[in-house]
């Protein structure tokens, strides 16, 4: 009964309950307007996600034992989505996964008169691009953060589409984060549409994103090789402090060109997924252009990259690197080379190789690592004792967090060595191994 009451109340925050109950009733919902301040949600509610209001909904029906709560609970979720776009005019998050169905979110917005406060969205779906991106642009201008999942793996947009996403884009006045998900677009052309914020762009993320250079609805496409080439030298993001890339699929030379030759003065935080098809090269030179000011890595280190990272990255505080075992040595002097590193995390490239981890622990036994505070370890095998105690003793990092994920062998003689060396300072211990083993 409480559950119910609150519920109830909550909902009577947006207009009167009878109403929003009614099966009947219009996209253009009445909004009770004799409320007080603290029962009117329009006055100051700046955040809703779609997935909570669900879960709010959905405690009332199960606590009532009801057989059709799903469908109910998701129909009355959409009805509260809908009230906050239409009357919430301070909304500044809208988060709406891809079971909101998009033409609701459409019309919703057609009904807003505008959104002045709204900086974050966050949505996923499989259609209504072209309709949503041009709605949204019609009401909200001030967004900082834009997410959009095309949940298709590398969907190919229409023409429509994409020029409503160019203009959603174009039609911010500050944007300072944007995250793409499945889709298949080409590189310059996006970079060409992002320089349009690049006075106030600070995050770019690419996720499950097809680089290719056969994007058929893109101009770039028609420039030759030469133009390509000059025009990957004009763009700047002199606010660009992160860039992620993960799990993208092909990338076209002159794609890569663009990214990579791009000033970005102010770059600290770089996310190359290991998995990503870059050519050494390229990683290379990205490196050696931006390395100066990275403070963060995520990075496949090979043998050409392992020197440039350890004499020009003196800045990384947190570094993530896959890297095979005959790299391991001159891993080891890269660490101990860089004073500000004070986060390490190694994942191996060799399936459960059963010397890595002790090989890589005698490597780092070499180096004093008084800076490191935070040691994880993946996908590294199994190992003896001693290599173990023979890294924490001559090392002497002051170790606040150790984690190692997936190895085989973790006796009482390991846990014992760990915790007599790091007494002092360790504050979390996660080890995952094969119990079976």
């Amino acid at each position: 009964r409480k559950a119910n009451n609150l519920l109830t109340t909550f909902l009577e925050c947006f207009t009167d309950l009878e109403s929003i109950k009614e099966e009947s009733v219009g996209l253009s919902l009445k909004k009770k307007l004799s409320k007080n301040l603290i029962c009117d949600y329009s006055l100051y509610l700046k955040e809703i996600h779609f997935v909570d209001v669900q879960h709010l909904y959905r405690w009332r029906y199960l606590a009532l034992n009801d057989r059709k709560f799903n469908d109910v609970v998701d129909k009355m979720a959409i009805r509260i989505i809908r009230f906050a776009i239409q009357y919430c005019h301070r909304l500044q998050t809208l988060v709406l996964p891809h079971e909101f169905p998009s033409i609701l979110l459409i019309k919703s917005l057609a009904f807003a008169r505008a959104l002045p406060q709204l900086r974050n969205f966050i949505w996923a779906s499989h259609h209504s691009h072209k309709e949503v991106f041009a709605a949204l642009s019609k009401v909200a201008h001030n967004l900082e953060s834009i997410s959009v999942d095309f949940c298709t793996k590398w969907n190919s947009l229409d023409e429509g589409s994409m020029d409503a996403f160019q203009d959603l884009v174009r039609s911010q006045h500050r944007l300072k984060a944007v995250t793409i998900r499945n889709l298949n677009v080409n590189m310059v052309f996006m970079l060409e549409l992002l320089k349009t914020q690049s006075s106030s762009l600070e995050s770019l993320t690419f996720e499950h994103t097809d680089f290719s250079s056969n994007n058929s609805n893109t101009h770039a496409d028609q420039q030759t090789r030469e133009e390509l080439a000059d025009l990957s030298l004009t763009f700047k993001f002199p606010q660009l402090k992160r860039l992620k890339m993960r799990y993208c699929g092909v990338l076209s030379t002159h794609g890569l060109a663009s990214i990579i030759m791009a000033d970005l003065p102010n770059l600290q935080q770089l996310i190359i997924d290991p998995d990503i098809a870059m050519p050494v090269k390229f990683t290379k030179r990205m490196l050696q252009k931006h390395g100066r000011s990275l403070t963060s890595a995520t990075l496949k280190l090979s043998e050409n990259n392992v020197d440039i990272v350890s004499s020009i990255c003196q800045n990384l505080r947190q570094l993530d690197i896959t890297v095979s075992k005959e790299l391991i040595k001159p891993v080891a002097c890269m660490v101990a080379n860089i004073p500000t590193l004070h986060s390490l995390t190694i994942c191996s490239l060799s399936e459960r190789d059963p010397h890595f981890l002790g090989y890589l622990f005698n490597k780092l036994a070499k180096h004093q690592l008084l800076h490191l505070h935070d040691l994880t370890l993946s996908n590294m095998g199994s190992c003896h004792v001693d290599p173990l105690k023979k890294f924490l003793s001559r090392s002497r990092p002051p170790l606040r967090s150790l984690i190692i994920g997936r190895t085989s062998v973790m006796t009482e003689a390991h846990i014992n060595v760990i915790l007599d060396h790091l007494k002092d300072t360790l504050k979390f211990l996660s080890i995952y191994f094969d119990i079976t083993a």
